[in-house]
């Protein structure tokens, strides 16, 4: 299998933030285990003989616990984070370097993950291969419709709950909208580098190629995201904040509930 040569690439930071915003940034652990599911998921549309299936759970395995001890330091990380956002003074220098400990995990999570397939890749015949692209292709179509409308749709119930007063919406609508405009960017590249590493694995190719994507300075995106945060934070009052803690503990509890749901 040959090697790909390491690059910038675009790592969606929307789960740093706020996940009533954008995503959940609590959901680390549950987005692991529902990416190793998929992972199996997909090995069992590729028809695989025995000793196939065994080598790539074995692959599968080995990430998992890989992803598993790099947990608690991601989840400490974005607790420390959420602080950061909710002080009374902005401290960008901490919010920078708290996001790029994240960015770092998320970098290396990421490499994992495409060593993870190429290895499965590599164990694969040519008409194995070319099922395992079409489910991938798949699985990118339908993440690209479902995050046009998941974040959206999260914002405006939670906009409601909150029930802001014309004042707070004036100050808070214009900053909601500036998160949507980042995340959709943020998500959109995130699609762009799964399918190039896509067509990597079709084409056999040495080199990641040149992307756009890799002259879009994501951490900036990011600290940006968490300095609107913290505005829309202190925009709201006691009262408020609590609903939106409330609302926060509720869509990781619905998670975990779908999640137990699928298992």
């Amino acid at each position: 299998m040959k090697t790909i040569h390491k690059t910038l690439i675009a790592i969606s930071l929307s789960a740093i933030i706020m996940p009533a915003v954008i995503s959940s940034a609590y959901a680390h652990g549950d987005k692991v285990h529902k990416r190793h599911d998929n992972d199996h998921h997909m090995l069992k549309q590729l028809d695989l003989t025995q000793s196939q299936k065994e080598n790539a759970s074995a692959i599968i395995k080995a990430s998992r616990v890989d992803s598993e001890q790099n947990k608690a330091t991601f989840k400490a990380l974005h607790l420390e984070l959420q602080q950061q956002i909710k002080q009374d003074k902005w401290d960008e220098a901490q919010v920078a370097q708290l996001i790029g400990e994240i960015d770092a995990l998320k970098l290396a999570r990421a490499e994992k993950s495409r060593s993870s397939k190429q290895q499965i890749w590599a164990l694969l015949s040519p008409e194995q291969q070319v099922k395992f692209v079409e489910i991938e292709q798949s699985r990118i179509a339908r993440a690209s419709t479902k995050m046009a409308d998941k974040g959206q749709k999260r914002q405006e119930k939670l906009i409601a709950k909150l029930a802001l007063t014309d004042e707070q919406k004036t100050t808070i609508e214009p900053l909601f909208e500036q998160l949507n405009d980042n995340r959709k960017l943020l998500q959109e590249l995130k699609l762009r580098e799964k399918k190039a590493f896509i067509n990597i694995l079709k084409n056999g190719d040495d080199v990641l190629p040149g992307m756009p994507m890799a002259t879009i300075d994501t951490q900036s995106i990011a600290i940006d995201n968490a300095n609107l945060q913290h505005r829309i934070w202190h925009t709201l009052n006691a009262e408020q904040q609590q609903t939106f803690e409330r609302f926060i503990d509720r869509q990781k509890h619905n998670m975990k509930k779908q999640r137990g749901h699928r298992s």
